[in-house]
């Protein structure tokens, strides 16, 4: 087998046509680098505007400046023998609207209507759920707030 040497090389001794064959090779790879890292930017770029715009309203940490005349606000806070509490508590509001929720404190904004809350799980380590407050449902007008407080005693904060 017979190997021909590129149009370019014509003219050269072997040895600068060597040196041009791997200048091109190192060029190439090059070109794949840099390919590869703008993929992985791109990518990298993507998961950044997801992760930031989609996280917040998920763990209903959105908050906007003023409430709409045709919306109310449903808060669901907890404490720990008295004083606030944060953490993981998972809640259910049911009413005028069907909403699930993960953590607390916590706040959305719904249809105005009558709603009520029921708490699945979570809470304080070791700590036992006390009451509601307001118990069972409410009404929340248009442009209006009503804040549920989940009460827990003993157990270990965090």
């Amino acid at each position: 087998m017979r190997l021909y040497r590129s149009r370019s090389s014509y003219g050269k001794t072997t040895s600068e046509a060597r040196r041009t064959a791997v200048s091109h090779r190192q060029t190439w790879r090059g070109f794949e680098d840099v390919t590869r890292r703008r993929r992985i930017l791109a990518a990298l770029l993507i998961f950044c505007t997801l992760f930031i715009g989609v996280v917040p309203v998920l763990l209903g940490r959105v908050v906007r400046g003023v409430v709409p005349g045709g919306e109310a606000v449903v808060r669901v806070m907890a404490t720990l023998d008295g004083k606030p509490w944060s953490g993981i508590l998972e809640f259910k509001l049911s009413g005028s609207e069907q909403w699930l929720g993960s953590i607390v404190p916590y706040e959305i904004r719904l249809r105005p209507g009558v709603y009520g809350i029921h708490v699945a799980a979570g809470g304080p380590h070791n700590s036992a759920l006390r009451d509601v407050t307001p118990p069972g449902s409410r009404y929340v007008g248009a442009g209006q707030t009503i804040t549920f407080i989940v009460a827990f005693d003993g157990g270990e904060g965090t």
